[in-house]
């Protein structure tokens, strides 16, 4: 791999080394490959797109400042994942944050954007910033699970967000490659997620789903949004940064006007 010092990233990033999956899941994207990235909590998932600038400067000839499209499901996901990057010294914002900070959006000032599927996708004006754009060298989808999970009809009726099963429709508004991250998501799901994100010859970088913290008996929870959880594991020490809506800790609900960060 070709890379910066490792002073640099222990300086940024405070991690003394890349794990061979990050490593894997970095060298794919820089050679403009999909990657598919399964790993579990506290993998250093986040990490492998909160570095790609670094990597890509490093690695490229630099004539506009590269940036980075993220689509988060939650508020407090991409409230928490801005302000670890600005304290890392880079310069991120969340689509819907502040209007006031828009034409700054537009004019290409931030080097990661985060967005839930339904701001980008049903605002023309992001739509034709995507298009228009020749600066975004990279597109994430965190807790890619929530295609499937939130995005598709099941027995008990509609989704409850279906905006995410159009996720994909940004694939054709920017041409750059694709890191899709997930803790939680079967053979299955990874095929529906795939796809949904036409992610064809794709990298895939697959752990074990094994997790020593979940035990107990399984049942079926109705897919109502009052009924989603999140894990108590939300640690942004090991730059994991936020765990998986699925990982079900009973006193961990959140609040519904979360997963709509577009409108507040």
């Amino acid at each position: 791999m070709a890379a910066p010092s490792i002073t640099t990233l222990q300086e940024i990033f405070e991690v003394e080394k890349l794990s061979a999956e990050q490593e894997k899941a970095i060298d794919s994207l820089l050679a403009k490959k999909d990657v598919f990235l399964s790993l579990r909590t506290g993998g250093g998932k986040s990490l492998c797109y909160m570095a790609f600038p670094i990597f890509y400067e490093y690695s490229n000839s630099l004539d506009v400042q590269p940036q980075i499209l993220i689509i988060s499901p939650l508020l407090s996901i991409m409230k928490e994942q801005t302000d670890l990057l600005a304290s890392k010294g880079f310069i991120a914002t969340f689509i819907g944050k502040d209007k006031s900070e828009d034409a700054s959006i537009l004019d290409g000032k931030y080097q990661f954007v985060f967005s839930s599927p339904e701001a980008i996708l049903q605002n023309d004006k992001w739509r034709d910033m995507l298009s228009g754009s020749k600066s975004f060298r990279l597109f994430v989808v965190d807790e890619a699970h929530t295609l499937v999970h939130w995005g598709e009809n099941t027995k008990h009726g509609q989704a409850f967000r279906e905006w995410f099963s159009r996720t994909g429709e940004i694939r054709s508004l920017i041409s750059c490659p694709a890191l899709v991250i997930t803790a939680t998501a079967s053979k299955e799901a990874r095929k529906v997620i795939k796809k949904r994100l036409a992610l064809n010859n794709c990298v895939d970088i697959i752990d074990s789903p094994d997790r020593e913290n979940i035990n107990g008996d399984c049942c079926e929870l109705y897919q109502h949004p009052y009924f989603l959880f999140q894990s108590d594991d939300v640690s942004s020490d090991d730059n994991s940064c936020m765990s998986d809506s699925t990982d079900l800790e009973s006193d961990d609900v959140f609040d519904i006007d979360d997963t709509y960060p577009e409108l507040e």
